[in-house]
């Protein structure tokens, strides 16, 4: 069934859903990335009531698919659950997403990316904001250097 590009009917649900969505990744993924950097408990954000721990690379990670398999899950019934310009750009050229919903979507994912950092960029306390969304990582050889010194 082919339609007609000017036809195309967008509903305003699917545009919402894909915007909130990336909106609420880019906000809790980047707050899980966070945490990696973070040094004890931190009340990120007095408004939502968010605590962040800091607990390193494996959280950040777990964190940040969880957050992407929720939010795929839940917006795939309404958007498709694209969520990311690169897979609404695949369901672009295989044809399975027209011009005018391919062009909404992307519109409203880098829209909903930047609101989403944005708002995490004013609930981070200025701690965060030294080395933002940089992780620090675990070096294990480090630290059994510092083991033998401490010996």
């Amino acid at each position: 069934m082919t339609r007609a590009l000017s036809s195309e009917r967008v509903p305003p649900a699917c545009v919402l859903a894909e915007f909130l969505g990336t909106l609420l990744f880019q906000f809790f993924g980047g707050a899980c990335s966070s945490t990696a950097v973070s040094n004890g408990p931190i009340r990120v954000c007095s408004l939502l009531g968010l605590l962040i721990v800091s607990s390193g690379l494996t959280v950040a990670a777990l964190g940040n698919g969880v957050c992407l398999a929720v939010l795929v899950y839940s917006t795939a019934g309404i958007s498709g659950g694209h969520l990311n310009p690169a897979v609404s750009l695949g369901f672009w050229v295989n044809g399975r997403l027209g011009k005018m919903r391919f062009m909404l979507y992307v519109a409203a994912q880098l829209l909903g990316a930047i609101a989403g950092a944005v708002m995490l960029r004013i609930c981070l306390p200025p701690t965060f904001l030294g080395h933002p969304f940089v992780t620090q990582g675990y070096d294990v050889f480090s630290s059994f250097a510092s083991l033998d010194h401490q010996c």
